[in-house]
């Protein structure tokens, strides 16, 4: 198991919802794999917030997953350089 940042925690059923939709209009607006991965990942943080955990693994989740790994072995943080707050993780 890879460890990832305290950006990746537990979430409300509410919050894994707006993730969710949010994807969908993204790849809706850019069909991508990226994109496909990025629904599937958000798919399985809302099966994890009705298990009450943080996560469930989704088919089709990979490409995301290693962009995440990518990112935590680049600046220690799983989300995008865009959405760091003052240039460092938010979770710390």
């Amino acid at each position: 198991m890879f460890a990832f940042c305290d950006c990746f925690n537990k979430i409300s059923v509410r919050e894994a919802v707006k993730y969710f939709v949010e994807e969908v209009i993204e790849f809706v607006e850019r069909p991508s794999m990226d994109e496909f991965s990025d629904i599937c990942f958000t798919l399985g943080r809302l099966f994890g917030s009705f298990a009450g955990r943080k996560y469930v693994r989704v088919l089709g989740d990979g490409l995301t997953i290693e962009k995440m790994r990518n990112r935590m072995m680049a600046y220690g943080c799983i989300k995008s350089r865009r959405n760091l707050g003052d240039g460092g993780c938010p979770g710390r």
